[in-house]
């Protein structure tokens, strides 16, 4: 987890519609979204400590946190709600949006953050065999625990910030309205049980999230992921072809039909691939991964995790469908075997 440069930039991509892009300590940028109307609104809020970033974006172009009127997020993850968190300890008019089942699901999001933690701890010890895990595991704690100092100096005298505020709920075909534009709400779970995409027709906008970035997805199936319905909502997604995707991460995607259709057979390829070059002795998570990803993968941390748990992911998807098996191998490290 690196520390931030607060680098930022503002930018009008469309009538109304800027895009302000922040630096987080995980991996690529955040893509925040503006959408100036009677009513305000911003689409996520970045990673906590680009509070400052993300308020001199907005300074740029005369505009204020008093001015905004409601905040939405596509999902609960750090990257893009934590900052929110912040936002509304201070600014407590601004109404926060986000699906309907945030509140209850997530009402300690510091232990939401750490089930996070003891999920890719899980990770690395299923990869790893005890002595070339612990270097890993210290390293991990060390870096998490430095992150997590910092993020209780941005507790305030207003609220504590492990708190979600919630105002709107949203639900599966709920409407956002901010004035002369109208927000149809699509529930997409898979990267996030909690993701939500959010459409305004008219204009053609879908503010897409995590959910159509790269050619792979970020699935954590055993934290609040998953797969199958990760794929299924992409589907739904690809009803709205006609329309511009706006992710949180990435570039902006004018044909959103076509890459949706490249991460569905990225992923039946990887499933052939894994088959295609499983070992008859059975390997363990890491050989796995190593299978379907580049080896350079593995020396970017944050990178790599999230290689191991969609390669997770897909594993347990082989093992639904009869192809392949989980043994307790030598040290209790788990082992995965074809069952042909």
């Amino acid at each position: 987890m690196k520390l931030l440069n607060n680098e930022y930039k503002i930018e009008k991509i469309a009538d109304d519609l800027y895009q302000i892009t922040l630096e987080q300590p995980f991996y690529i940028q955040n893509k925040l979204y503006l959408i100036l109307d009677k009513y305000p609104l911003l689409i996520d809020t970045g990673y906590i400590e680009s509070f400052g970033s993300l308020a001199r974006s907005l300074k740029e172009i005369n505009l204020g946190f008093k001015k905004i009127h409601f905040i939405c997020f596509t999902h609960p993850h750090i990257d893009h709600i934590s900052g929110g968190l912040l936002i509304s300890a201070v600014y407590s008019k601004i109404k926060m949006a986000g699906h309907a089942n945030i509140l209850s699901d997530i009402p300690d999001y510091m232990k939401y953050v750490n089930e996070w933690k003891d999920d890719t701890l899980r990770l690395i010890n299923s990869a790893y065999e005890e002595k070339q895990s612990r270097k890993r595991i210290d390293d991990f704690n060390e870096n998490w625990e430095d992150f997590l100092k910092r993020l209780e100096n941005y507790e305030t005298r207003h609220r504590p910030i492990n708190k979600i505020k919630l105002d709107i709920p949203l639900r599966d075909k709920s409407v956002l309205t901010t004035g002369k534009y109208n927000f149809e709400i699509i529930e997409t779970p898979g990267h996030s049980k909690h993701h939500i995409v959010l459409i305004e027709k008219k204009k053609k906008w879908a503010f897409s999230g995590d959910m159509v970035i790269g050619n792979i997805p970020a699935i954590y199936g055993h934290w609040d992921g998953n797969l199958d319905l990760y794929k299924s909502s992409l589907q739904k997604l690809a009803a709205y072809d006609d329309c511009t995707f706006f992710p949180a991460h990435g570039e902006i995607i004018e044909n959103p039909g076509r890459k949706i259709k490249l991460i569905l057979k990225t992923l039946e390829m990887l499933e052939k691939k894994i088959l295609k070059k499983f070992p008859k002795k059975g390997i363990n998570l890491r050989e796995a991964a190593l299978l379907i990803i580049p080896p350079n993968a593995e020396n970017d941390a944050d990178l790599w995790y999230i290689a191991l748990a969609l390669t997770e992911s897909i594993l347990e998807i082989l093992i639904n469908k009869g192809l392949l098996n989980l043994k307790t191998g030598d040290n209790n490290q788990k082992i995965y075997k074809s069952n042909h």
